[in-house]
């Protein structure tokens, strides 16, 4: 057993990627490490597929609009805290394109290890 510890992320950067694939938590994660080379100065990176926001390359986003969180209904990953909050009603799926952005407070970063509540709102993204 390990302790797990939370990145810390201030800034994200958008990236383009149609081709990836990534349903399942693989062991193999050579696509996201080649779009994580494309970060630049920021700590993390907003995968964009066909169009639509999706994850970051190591959780599930969830966006603030100053009343509700929404995260996208294109995830590469359907993970657990994320299906936890959508069924409890406390997070909703929208269709999320990198031009919406501008509506939204802030992101946060949500995965099997780090809730909504302990998550860090990031407000820095890059490229938008």
């Amino acid at each position: 057993i390990i302790e797990y510890f939370p990145k810390k992320i201030n800034s994200l950067k958008l990236v383009y990627c149609d081709l990836i694939e990534y349903e399942h938590k693989f062991t193999n994660r050579k696509s996201i490490e080649n779009l994580l080379e494309k970060k630049e100065n920021c700590d993390d990176i907003i995968i964009v597929k066909n169009g639509f926001i999706s994850d970051s390359s190591y959780a599930n986003l969830i966006f603030y609009d100053g009343k509700n969180y929404y995260t996208p209904k294109h995830s590469l990953l359907k993970g657990t805290m994320r299906k936890y909050l959508l069924e409890n009603k406390m997070i909703y799926e929208a269709e999320i394109r990198p031009k919406d952005l501008e509506y939204y407070k802030f992101v946060k970063m949500i995965n099997a290890m780090l809730d909504l509540e302990e998550s860090k709102p990031i407000m820095n993204f890059a490229n938008i």
